[in-house]
């Protein structure tokens, strides 16, 4: 072989080197190109997740501020006058001295109680009678 002969075998061997070390580039290249795209769609279908939690939260959210808003109407427009108009008939003296006055005072103290902690600022109708000392 002539020293051309020589020195072409020797350039295509370094081409044949310098092609398989761009193909193994090429082929890391493209293995981490899949793995960045695998971890852009996690990171996709974690933010799309966040985001129905997000929208799934706050509508629970507003259905409880909606309830909270229509359980104070309730209790504007049902029950103060509802504990208005039983402690407008309070009467003690419609019961005879007893274990069955005791009774009366008692469940018009509940009465009474439950009135003040719903806060309630209905008037009582009709008047009640005022309840005796020491109640």
């Amino acid at each position: 072989m002539s020293e051309e002969g020589r020195s072409l075998e020797s350039i295509g061997a370094s081409l044949i080197a310098s092609v398989d070390g761009l193909r193994i580039a090429v082929a890391s290249l493209v293995a981490r190109a899949e793995k960045s795209e695998r971890r852009i769609a996690g990171i996709v279908f974690a933010v799309v997740l966040d985001l129905i939690f997000t929208g799934c939260f706050a509508g629970l959210y507003w259905q409880q501020s909606k309830t909270s808003v229509e359980l104070a109407d309730t209790r504007i427009q049902v029950l103060c006058p509802m504990y208005a108009t039983f402690l407008g008939a309070y009467n003690p003296n419609s019961r005879a001295p007893g274990t069955d006055r005791q009774t009366y005072e008692g469940v018009f103290a509940q009465l009474r109680g439950s009135y003040e902690h719903l806060q309630c600022t209905t008037p009582l109708v009709p008047r009640p009678t005022p309840p005796p000392p020491g109640n």
